[in-house]
C-alpha cells in the first residue's frame, strides 16, 4: 500500500515535471518562430520586453562557450535530485521539498535540452527597467524562472521549515523510509493541530 502511494506521488511528480519542461520548450519555440533575433519588443509596458537572443553561457554571459561544464553540472544535479526522490517518503510533510525539486529539475532539463540540441540557450524575457547597482538584468527564459524560484524556495524550507531529524530519510534505505511515511504524516498533522 505504501509502495503504491509512493508510486502515485512519483507519477504525479513526473507528470508535473514533463508539463513544466514542455511549457519551457513551447515558449521558446513560439518566441523563436515569431520574433527576430536581438530586437527589443515591448510586451508589458514599463515592465517586461521580449528580446530573443542566444546564450552560450550563464547570466551576464558568464562561462560563455563552456558547454561541457554546464553538461556536467546538470548531470550531477539531476543525479542528486533522483537520489533524493528515491529516498523521499510519500508524505505530505515533504510536499514542499518535492515541489521544489520538480521545478528545479524542469528548469535544469529545459535549458539542458537547448544546450545539447542547439549548443546555446534561447533567452527572451527582459525587464524593461534597470535595477539599482546591477543595472540591466540579464535576459532569461521560463526555465530560468523555474530554477531561480525553486532554489530560493529550497533555501527557505531547508533552513526554516525542516529540522535536522527530517533529513534522516536520506540515510535510510527505501524500505525503511516507506515504513516512516505514515509516521511522518501523523507528526505533521499533530504539529498543524498544535499551531
Amino acid at each position: 500500500m505504501k509502495s503504491r502511494k509512493k508510486s502515485i506521488w512519483n507519477l504525479v511528480s513526473f507528470f508535473v515535471f514533463a508539463t513544466l519542461t514542455s511549457l519551457d520548450q513551447i515558449s521558446k519555440y513560439i518566441i523563436e518562430t515569431h520574433y527576430e533575433m536581438n530586437t527589443r519588443n515591448e510586451f508589458i509596458k514599463g515592465f517586461v520586453d521580449i528580446f530573443y537572443c542566444h546564450n552560450t553561457g550563464a547570466a551576464w554571459s558568464i562561462l560563455e562557450g563552456k558547454m561541457w561544464l554546464f553538461y556536467m553540472i546538470t548531470v550531477i544535479l539531476m543525479a542528486v535530485i533522483i537520489y533524493v526522490f528515491v529516498k523521499l517518503p510519500a508524505s505530505k510533510k515533504y510536499l514542499p521539498l518535492r515541489i521544489c525539486l520538480v521545478f528545479l529539475s524542469a528548469g535544469a532539463i529545459g535549458n539542458f535540452i537547448d544546450r545539447v540540441r542547439l549548443q546555446y540557450v534561447r533567452d527572451f524575457i527582459l525587464f524593461a527597467f534597470k535595477f539599482p547597482i546591477i543595472g540591466e538584468f540579464p535576459v532569461f527564459n521560463v526555465a530560468d524562472i523555474f530554477v531561480t524560484l525553486s532554489v530560493l524556495a529550497l533555501l527557505i524550507i531547508l533552513i526554516f521549515v525542516y529540522k535536522e531529524k527530517d533529513y534522516e530519510f536520506l540515510k535510510r534505505d527505501a524500505g525503511a523510509a516507506e515504513e516512516n511515511d505514515a509516521e511522518a504524516d501523523v507528526d505533521t498533522e499533530a504539529e498543524n493541530e498544535g499551531n
